[in-house]
């Protein structure tokens, strides 16, 4: 599968789950020292899934999927984050948690604002 081919079928994922589009994330933030892979991809997911400004409330289990990492290894990395001040945790009513993402830039972009035809999509 080539790239224009993932792409679309990423796009067509997300119609069907109504995702709204992509995950952007600075590539200073990618390439920092100061947090580990695991610690990364856990702030991926929060931002991926803030419905409010830099609010999320995702699930122990719904992080597990979609970040691949065990519950135990998610729990150590999520405390990691309020330790250094990258995330703020609120405990709510009926169990939720509410994760506040203090850093960025992030940047959600709709998959309608992708032109899978620009030369800078290709590599």
């Amino acid at each position: 599968m080539n790239q224009i081919e993932m792409l679309e079928r990423m796009q067509k994922e997300n119609a069907r789950t109504k995702n709204k589009g992509f995950t952007m994330v600075n590539n200073t933030f990618i390439e920092s020292e100061f947090y580990s892979g695991m610690e990364k991809v856990i702030l991926f997911n929060l931002k991926s899934h803030c419905f409010q400004k830099n609010k999320s409330w995702p699930s122990i289990s719904n992080l597990v999927k979609s970040s691949g990492y065990c519950r135990t290894s998610i729990i150590k990395a999520l405390k990691s984050l309020e330790e250094k001040g990258a995330i703020k945790k609120t405990k709510g009513e009926h169990r939720s948690t509410t994760y506040t993402v203090k850093i960025g830039p992030f940047k959600i972009l709709p998959v309608q604002e992708i032109n899978f035809n620009s030369p800078s999509n290709r590599h």
